[in-house]
């Protein structure tokens, strides 16, 4: 939108500004003349000769209008003069000024919009447009321009019924959704390119209702009439000859495109439209600039880009595809890849090279699946014990192989037919690029090399199955009765193994003959191992109990007390707790962190679960450990038990409880013949609460050497002979000095006892 005096314009025949679609993006110029112009629009609109641009000129003011603005005029000019001013005058005419003002600011006011409004807007095919002067200047001129525009630019015809605008942000979305997939699955997530796809995509011409899922160019103008303009243009000299995107622009953007047709695409339209013929391999387009993901866009990579604005603005050549040669030789065996056999029918251009398009995504997303496979059956067979057969009745890896040359066949995309024809003859010998030759008898053997492929595929499907069943076959099964029941059936598995040819070509007899009878036999397999399980883990887990529970036995209290007489060595009980939590850790004890839900998880794959080493024959074997680990640490905390009594019974320690015979308890212990029923003794004395305590004071009394000292009384002499009451304290205190003294030094294994005479 321009302000322009455009009557001295006219008058002076100066250029105005010109509408450069392809380069600014604009479709449309206002121009607004800051006086009245009168008849001088008319030869504007001529000289511009553009009719998406609109003159506007102000219609003269009538003489009141003209009265009123030179009275404005006089107010401002005195208020000029009086502003600042201090004196009584000043103040008069400001205020007199006021007056007027506040009574005829509104029809001042309307002066310019009624001028405005009553004036005129013209443009080349609309002499005198109806509008209203109301409001900002955005909402006058919306419908003026939209008007103009509508009777321009065929592109009026796109009605887009979704909420949002169809801008920029939503054609890149679009772009990135149907145009680069060309069609979406059924169970598409939805997404900001899915959303925009099927909410614009009808009404560009892309999609043909009621399917919002395809790519579909049959009833697109623009697409139809941008390609026969390319071909009129480039001709059929095919990728050799472009033509810069700039040209495309130019004539369908704005005004003046093919045949005189004022198009009126945004540029990025024809980015969207010129992308969809990439899409249908039409065309190729070349992008400059650096950073750039690929040289050029064109129908074998659109599907892996991701189209940004610097992509997008980076078009720099058109070049048309060379149309396709030599279909008709690679059709047959295009349908046989493609399983449609309705593609040997086909002979239109844009459906040969979307039928190639389809064959190249079948080789590029089969490369990567057939590796996985041929390098999935490399492990497998050794797995089975068997190589994998190269020739023969059987040459599997011969056609593998064969099939993975044809898979990573070179091939040009800007000429793709060739190449698939030399990478097939290469391949599997099949003359159609030399010779041009289709024989019936090649067509038949590509079928059956697919289907060898396919079969071994569904073979690989049951890979693990094969290999927990091959590893469950390595298991030797003892000839033992209650065994039978397993045996057999393995030892009639095995013996099919010759029948492996057979498998590789039939799903069902593999699974008739191999999998399901395997499948019985390893779950008879795994009751049997799940029982044994149970068993030995369960027996362990017992034996685990009873040691932690030795520390509370009858054997251990009694050394746990017996620890209080010092006269009978160490505490032993330290120790034996350290042989307890050796023995709980003792490799000998069916270990403790296997679960009964891991075993049964892994038993269909591996005979021997991993980590687990139990097998069908060795499970009394663990629970004999079980009972040597257990019978061990009840050993050494009898044995401890013993060593004491073997103490107390020797013929030194013997003699000091001989001291303490007048003792019930003690003489008990005196009366019992051997270590052993001396520890039984013991143990049952030490456990009893009410003889404990007092078996270990008599013990810790009379396990020293007694020593009599005889002291007489008469060897006292009190510091006082003649006493009064207050003296007896001091006399007391005296004889207690006087007994002290006669126990003198005592060694570390004596017992001192005073005899008074």
């Amino acid at each position: 939108v321009y302000m322009r005096n455009l009557l001295d314009t006219a008058r002076r025949g100066e250029l105005l500004p010109s509408i450069n679609s392809a380069e600014t993006g604009l479709d449309f110029a206002v121009f607004i003349s800051n006086t009245p112009a009168g008849g001088e629009l008319d030869k504007l609109v001529k000289e511009k000769g553009d009719p998406r641009v609109l003159f506007w000129s102000p219609d003269p003011l009538s003489p009141a209008e003209e009265s009123l603005l030179i009275d404005f005029g006089a107010y401002r000019e005195m208020v000029k003069e009086a502003q600042g001013k201090e004196t009584e005058k000043a103040k008069l005419i400001l205020d007199w000024v006021q007056g007027r003002l506040s009574a005829q600011m509104g029809t001042i006011y309307r002066i310019v919009p009624d001028s405005y409004g009553r004036g005129r807007v013209t443009a080349a095919d609309h002499s005198a447009m109806t509008f209203l002067c109301q409001g900002e200047l955005t909402s006058i001129l919306t419908p003026l321009v939209g008007q103009v525009l509508d009777s321009t630019y065929t592109c009026k015809d796109m009605v887009f019924e979704a909420p949002a605008p169809f801008n920029d942000v939503n054609s890149v979305n679009v772009i990135n959704g149907i145009v680069k997939a060309g069609e979406f699955p059924r169970n598409v997530k939805p997404s900001k390119e899915v959303s925009a796809s099927q909410n614009y995509g009808f009404a560009l011409g892309i999609m043909r209702r009621p399917n919002d899922h395809k790519l579909d160019l049959r009833d697109c103008r623009y697409t139809r009439e941008m390609m026969e303009w390319i071909e009129e243009k480039v001709g059929t000299g095919g990728a050799g000859i472009s033509m810069t995107a700039s040209t495309i622009y130019k004539n369908f953007m704005g005004t003046g495109g093919p045949n005189h047709i004022h198009y009126g695409l945004s540029k990025r339209m024809v980015q969207l439209y010129l992308l969809c013929l990439v899409r249908e391999g039409r065309i190729r387009i070349t992008l400059s600039g650096r950073n750039m993901p690929v040289e050029a866009v064109d129908y074998t990579n659109i599907a892996s880009l991701d189209f940004k604005v610097a992509t997008l603005d980076a078009f720099d050549q058109i070049q048309r595809l060379k149309p396709p040669e030599g279909w008709e030789i690679l059709a047959p065996f295009a349908a046989v890849l493609l399983k449609d056999d309705a593609v040997k029918t086909i002979r239109e251009d844009a459906e040969i090279k979307a039928t190639v398009l389809r064959l190249l995504d079948y080789l590029n997303s089969a490369k990567e699946p057939f590796r996985t496979l041929k390098r999935g059956l490399a492990d497998l067979f050794p797995d089975m014990g068997l190589p994998l057969p190269g020739s023969g009745p059987l040459p599997i890896g011969d056609r593998l192989a064969a099939w993975e040359k044809f898979l990573d066949s070179p091939v040009d995309t800007a000429d793709p037919i060739p190449f698939l024809r030399s990478g097939l003859e290469k391949a599997f010998g099949f003359p159609i690029y030399h010779d041009e030759t289709v024989r019936p008898e090649d067509v038949d053997d590509l079928v059956t090399r697919r289907n060898e492929v396919e079969q071994v595929e569904r073979f690989y499907a049951h890979g693990e199955q094969v290999r927990a069943s091959m590893r469950y076959l390595a298991v030797t099964i003892p000839d033992a009765a209650e065994l039978a029941d397993l045996k057999k059936p393995l030892d009639a598995c095995r013996s099919r193994l010759s029948n492996l040819p057979a498998w590789l070509g039939s799903e069902t007899k593999l699974i008739s003959e191999f999998l399901t009878p395997m499948a019985d036999a390893i779950n008879a397999y795994k009751v049997r191992y799940l029982q044994a399980f149970d068993t030995v883990s369960a027996h362990a887990e017992q034996t685990r109990q009873e040691i932690e529970a030795e520390e509370q036995s009858y054997v251990f209290r009694a050394l746990s007390k017996l620890a209080a007489v010092k006269a009978l060595g160490a505490d032993p009980c330290p120790a034996l707790r350290g042989a307890i939590r050796q023995a709980l850790a003792s490799p000998d004890l069916f270990p403790a962190n296997l679960t009964r839900a891991t075993v049964e998880r892994n038993l269909p794959y591996w005979p021997h679960p991993d980590g687990c080493p139990l097998t069908l024959v060795n499970g009394q074997e663990w629970i004999d450990r079980a009972g040597a680990v257990r019978y061990e640490v009840t050993e050494q905390v009898g044995e401890a038990l013993y060593a004491k009594a073997r103490l107390l019974d020797s013929p030194a320690l013997r003699e000091r409880l001989e001291q303490g015979r007048r003792e019930p308890l003690l003489s008990v212990l005196l009366e019992t013949q051997g270590c052993g029923q001396m520890a039984h003794q013991l143990a049952g004395m030490l456990n009893d609460p009410e003889k404990c305590t007092a078996l270990i004071d008599l013990l810790n009394r009379y396990l020293k050497k007694i020593t009599t000292r005889k002291v007489r009384l008469s060897d006292f002499q009190p510091g006082k002979q003649t006493l009064e009451a207050q003296d007896v304290n001091a006399v007391v205190e005296d004889f207690r000095r006087f007994l002290l003294a006669q126990f003198g030094v005592k060694g570390e294994d004596e017992l001192i006892v005073v005899e008074i005479e």
